[in-house]
């Protein structure tokens, strides 16, 4: 057999210069990878920081059958293939073209949403840019296969419509799976909460864990986790206790109807020296607000100055302490529920002198 044997159109000679440009053209993309890989490694800090963290993941990204899809589409090109043969050889370039630039442009897209909206930005948000990432390079996924079928000869106006009439089929099936999605994102975007957030939600206190795609995560004082979907959350009244600045604390306290008048007048210049006392504490006001059955009730509001309930916990007790402290000094009786009944006796010889006549 010489290099002038014909076998399936073409002769040998013309078969080993195919397989021979082929390995050249294979041969100089790895070695170009290779430089390039490992240029960008070691200047990847000295390129922008993060742009070049994305260069480098870019170059990492490129794979090894886009490099022998590129090396088998230029070696065919010495060959007189079928059209079958040519089409095959032609598609399969396509599909790894499209492929590798759509890994490239996925990762490209992620980093420019993460510079743009979450660098530097509360975890909630990080969070959001990352499912905007997913549901962004989904559509690039999507695009990229309807170029490919459309460049297959595939009618890709009748596709959409059927994918649409799909599509509808799917949502109606997922319906409660894409309203958590949604739930998540108004989360995200509306922020009645954040990661880190101390919140109240249908009678479970706890701080916020994780705000995911369908479910968030509630650290419970109790210790457990508290699992939610994110449409429950949406739809629900929430309590943020970090929002707050301060806490606005009404105490009401008795005491009894045998308490002097003098210590009654005293009462609310005691309560304001305790609660002026207290650090954090800064008080409002305190009254005599009702006459109750079984004693006189007082009112009095103040403020502890801080968002920690903890905080605040402790702040109420001392007042509470040093009030109970104080009217055990003065002699003031804080009251409890009592009832005084009067009874009034007759005399015998009334009641005899009443039936007699």
């Amino acid at each position: 057999m010489n290099l002038d044997t014909v076998i399936l159109g073409n002769n040998i000679e013309e078969y080993l210069l195919a397989v021979a440009a082929t390995i050249v053209v294979y041969a100089i993309l790895w070695v170009f990878k290779q430089i390039t890989f490992s240029f960008l490694k070691k200047r990847k800090d000295k390129l922008g920081g993060d742009v070049g963290y994305a260069l480098f993941e870019m170059a990492s990204y490129v794979k090894f059958w886009f490099y022998l899809a590129i090396s088998l589409y230029v070696g065919t090109q010495f060959l007189e293939l079928s059209a079958r043969a040519s089409l095959v050889f032609e598609r399969v370039f396509l599909v790894a073209l499209v492929a590798q630039a759509i890994i490239l442009g996925s990762i490209f897209l992620r980093f420019l949403l993460r510079q743009k909206y979450a660098k530097g930005k509360s975890a909630t948000i990080q969070s959001a840019v990352e499912i905007l990432s997913t549901v962004a390079v989904a559509l690039l996924w999507i695009l990229g296969v309807l170029f490919v079928l459309s460049n297959f000869g595939v009618e890709i106006t009748s596709l959409i419509a059927g994918l649409g009439v799909g599509g509808l089929a799917v949502a109606l099936a997922l319906q409660g799976v894409l309203g958590d999605l949604f739930s998540s994102l108004a989360i995200y975007f509306d922020k009645p909460f954040e990661v880190g957030d101390f919140i109240e939600y249908a009678g479970n206190f706890g701080t916020v864990k994780h705000i995911g795609m369908k479910t968030s995560r509630i650290e419970l004082l109790s210790g457990e986790e508290f699992v939610v979907t994110n449409r429950e959350l949406s739809d629900g009244k929430i309590r943020n206790f970090t929002r707050l600045e301060e806490y606005r604390e009404s105490m009401n306290f008795g005491v009894t109807y045998e308490t002097s008048l003098d210590k009654l007048e005293r009462i609310p210049e005691i309560v304001q020296s305790i609660v002026e006392s207290i650090d954090k504490a800064r008080f409002d006001r305190t009254h005599l607000s009702g006459f109750d059955e079984s004693a006189l009730t007082f009112t009095t509001i103040y403020f502890v100055e801080d968002n920690n309930y903890d905080v605040y916990m402790d702040t109420k007790q001392k007042i509470n302490l040093e009030v109970l402290r104080a009217f055990e000094k003065e002699g003031i009786e804080i009251a409890y529920p009592t009832r005084t009944l009067h009874v009034q006796k007759e005399s015998p010889y009334t009641n005899s002198q009443a039936t007699d006549s």
